[in-house]
Order: C-alpha cells, then structure tokens, then sequence
C-alpha cells in the first residue's frame, strides 16, 4: 500500500500498475490514512462470507478485464482536520 502524496491530497485509489519500476503489475492501492486503504482493500481482495470470492475474482468470472480498473475518491476535508500543507 502506498501513502505519499496521497496524504496531503486526500485521494482513496486503486488502480492495476506496478509500486516499483521492475515489480510485477499488480492492484495497486493508495490512501490518505491506513484505515481507509485496508477498507478498500477488503472491499476488492478479501473474499465475501455469503460467496466465497474476492470482488476482483467476481468481475473476472463475470468477463471484465481488472487490468483496466481504476477507482477514485477524494475525501472531503473538514477545516480541522486537513494536514498541515508541507513547504
């Protein structure tokens, strides 16, 4: 799971590429804080109770491509909360 700029921007993603140069792609993840990143995690790796299967293993059985996923959203700030902006 990657952090960086993702906590200064406030960016929940998940996307199909690779986190260092020469490493095999993969579902990539990145998160404005650790809770979040393991929710969206969860929502596409670990597997449902009732199913038995992963999202990620679903849309494949259902014909879709996952190397073209691509899923973003920017959490909305309260004044209070924002991280202190790095100079």
């Amino acid at each position: 799971m990657l952090r960086g700029k993702h906590w200064d921007d406030g960016w929940l993603t998940a996307y199909w590429g690779c986190e260092y140069r020469r490493s095999k792609k993969d579902l990539i993840f990145a998160s404005p804080c650790r809770p979040d990143g393991h929710l969206l995690y969860g929502s596409f790796c670990v597997a449902d109770a009732t199913k038995g299967k992963t999202l990620l293993q679903e849309l494949t059985e259902r014909g879709y491509d996952i190397t073209t996923l691509q899923f973003s959203v920017k959490r909305k700030w309260r004044p209070n909360e924002r991280p202190e902006e790095s100079a």
